[in-house]
């Protein structure tokens, strides 16, 4: 369950901060946009990769509160 706070969290963050470099990205130099690319291509392979894991994960143990009925069956 903590795993998948922890995620949620850090998909918050990161989504956050790209929106920001976003909005700022037609008043970056070059090779400031360049640099903005690769974060923003990074960002969206840690997305794919961490969507992956939500639905592979979705009803398993590790998603499951421990107080929850599902997990004494």
């Amino acid at each position: 369950m903590l795993l998948f706070k922890d995620s949620i969290r850090l998909f918050a963050a990161y989504n956050e901060g790209v929106i920001n470099m976003l909005e700022k990205y037609f008043d970056m130099k070059k090779n400031q946009c360049k640099d903005a690319l690769e974060i923003y291509k990074t960002f969206l392979n840690r997305m794919t990769r961490l969507s992956e894991f939500l639905k592979g994960s979705r009803g398993k143990a590790c998603c499951v509160s421990p107080s929850s009925p599902e997990q004494s069956r």
